[in-house]
């Protein structure tokens, strides 16, 4: 029988994320009976399915408030009430963000008695530290308060076993379902993809410019890799607090005929740029499983990641992509070099491998099935 389920999602908006929450609400349309949304900030979205019932708890925040923190005390008190009022309706509440923020939402779903799924697709704790490396105290209390998230949840979901280690879920076993992955990929990435080794030699990073991404390492590996490979290019594409440091730095080297920082862009032109890469570069340092990596990986576009959350169980050295085993711009540098260099053959044979995975394993077929287990265990 199916179920009605409620997605929550606090900490927006989600604006840059549209396409996961379109997949993730088109996947749960399909197996359950109603589908119950509780989001900050709700993005634009294409063609919602007929039982997706959206609540977007900041759309009367600028009426209500014009602080900031005053219209997030107002949201986190609006989706309480929400909460509250669809609760004889649903069965399920999947957590999907806001981390340990919600600790007292998942409270209330537990007090009305209902299977409580919490996301681990990274770690708030650690995307503290590396945001604010002095303040551990404050880090030390995040972690305490997203291990009670966990902990009061009756099904953790999170994406390989590597992540389950990397985020230190191990405690929680009993309660922990692996997804492989938590999004999947359309077909417009499963399609024929450009030979690789016929591309020009453009590096290039997709992604929040954030510490954590650990963007500076390679805009601080790019002076070294320009002085050693000629006809090199760098385009960077993303948006964050990092934006302007990144830009004052290529300005100062003059590294501006090689590297081209762009916005963010719409999900629909992704598959384009991915196929002008020959590699992407993601040299995060807090990862769950990145949809950006498999989406390179769909269109050919060689990876080059950090041993971080669960890359290490889709990235194979020298197999389907590349791993750095020192997260530093040296190290990344001399790998970059080190691709470059394979023979045309090799780095097609790597692509393949890599596009074959992700297509047999990471499609939206494949996602279906696995949530119908998750809802089945519930």
């Amino acid at each position: 029988m199916s179920k009605n389920v409620c997605m929550v999602m606090y900490g927006g908006p989600f604006d840059i994320v549209s396409h996961r929450i379109q997949q993730r609400l088109k996947i749960l349309a399909t197996i359950s009976s109603s589908v119950y949304v509780i989001i900050e900030g709700m993005p634009k979205l294409g063609d919602i399915p007929p039982n997706v019932i959206i609540y977007d708890i900041s759309a009367n925040t600028k009426k209500i408030a014009r602080s900031l923190f005053f219209k997030k005390i107002y949201s986190y008190i609006y989706s309480i009430f929400m909460l509250v009022r669809l609760s004889k309706n649903i069965d399920i509440v999947i957590f999907v963000t806001g981390f340990p923020k919600i600790l007292f939402l998942i409270l209330q779903a537990k007090l009305f008695q209902k299977k409580i799924i919490s996301f681990a697709g990274g770690t708030s704790y650690k995307v503290f530290s590396v945001r604010h490396p002095n303040s551990k105290v404050v880090a030390k209390l995040v972690y305490i308060l997203e291990s009670l998230c966990f902990f009061f949840s009756d099904l953790i979901l999170a994406e390989t076993e590597s992540s389950v280690r990397f985020l230190n879920l191990h405690k929680y076993k009993s309660k922990v379902f692996t997804m492989r992955s938590l999004m999947y990929l359309d077909d417009n990435f499963l399609r024929r993809y450009k030979k690789t080794s016929m591309r020009k030699n453009i590096i290039g990073y997709l992604g929040r410019l954030e510490p954590e991404k650990g963007i500076m390492v390679l805009v601080k590996a790019i002076p070294n890799l320009v002085k050693k490979v000629q006809d090199i290019e760098f385009v960077i594409y993303g948006s964050g607090s990092q934006r302007y440091q990144l830009i004052k730095y290529i300005k100062e080297l003059n590294l501006t005929r090689q590297v081209k920082i762009k916005g963010w862009v719409p999900h629909e032109k992704v598959p384009v740029i991915f196929e002008q890469f020959k590699i992407l570069v993601h040299p995060s340092l807090s990862e769950g499983l990145p949809l950006t990596v498999l989406e390179a990986m769909s269109r050919g576009t060689i990876v080059l990641v950090t041993p971080v959350g669960g890359l290490p169980d889709i990235v194979k050295e020298g197999e389907t992509g590349f791993v750095l085993t020192e997260i530093s711009p040296e190290d990344l540098a001399n790998k970059i070099i080190e691709v470059l260099n394979l023979p045309p053959e090799e780095i097609n044979r790597i692509s393949k491998n890599a596009y074959v995975m992700v297509k047999e394993k990471h499609s939206l077929h494949k996602g279906i099935m696995r949530w119908k287990k998750v809802l089945q265990r519930m």
